[in-house]
């Protein structure tokens, strides 16, 4: 809860995911909605570059182990690792 309402902590993994999927959409933002039989949260997420690059690394390895990984074509993937959102 931050502000009197609740929000999705910078620090819990959806919120990765969420910056993950607007990085790769090339988005400005997003709602994040999660529904349970006693609430209902809408949250407009705005893209943080910050949090971005230091997730970046993360996420490629996450892809290369389990997206690319056994595939034929795993050599004609080419990722930058120090790559930066400006």
């Amino acid at each position: 809860m931050r502000d009197g309402s609740v929000k999705l902590k910078t620090s819990h993994r959806y919120y990765s995911q969420v910056t993950m999927l607007i990085a790769i959409a090339q988005a400005r933002q997003t709602y994040f909605v999660l529904w349970t039989t006693k609430h209902l949260l809408i949250e407009k997420i705005e893209f943080s570059a910050e949090h971005w690059n230091k997730q970046h690394s993360t996420a490629v390895f996450f892809f290369q182990e389990s997206c690319v990984a056994g595939s034929s074509e795993k050599e004609n993937y080419v990722v930058a690792r120090n790559a930066t959102v400006l």
